[in-house]
C-alpha cells in the first residue's frame, strides 16, 4: 500500500469515527484501537462459549419471522450499503 493510499484509509477511518453518534459504540472503538496499538488485542479467538442448540434454533426462528414480516433488508441492499460505507473493501 502506498503512502497516499494509507493516508486515504486513515482519513476514511477518521470520518467513520466522527460519524459515530453513540458513546457506547465510541467506547468500544476506543477499547479496540487501544488494544490493537498496544498489541494486546486478539480477534482470532471467540470471546464467548458456543451457545446451546436451543438458543441457536430460537434465534433462527426469530430471524425467519423477521424475514416474513419484511423487517430484514435483502442481501443486495446490505452489500450496496457496505460498498458505499466501506469502499476500500471492494477494491
Amino acid at each position: 500500500m502506498t503512502t497516499m493510499e494509507l493516508d486515504a484509509c486513515k482519513m476514511q477511518l477518521i470520518r467513520d469515527i466522527l460519524a459515530i453518534d453513540s458513546s457506547e459504540t465510541l467506547d468500544k472503538v476506543r477499547t479496540c484501537v487501544k488494544g490493537l496499538l498496544s498489541g494486546n488485542a486478539s480477534f482470532d479467538k471467540p470471546t464467548r462459549v458456543p451457545r446451546i442448540v436451543e438458543e441457536v434454533l430460537s434465534d433462527v426462528e426469530i430471524g425467519l419471522r423477521d424475514i416474513e414480516a419484511g423487517r430484514v433488508k435483502s442481501s443486495e441492499e446490505v452489500f450496496k450499503e457496505m460498498e458505499v460505507r466501506f469502499p476500500w473493501l471492494c477494491e
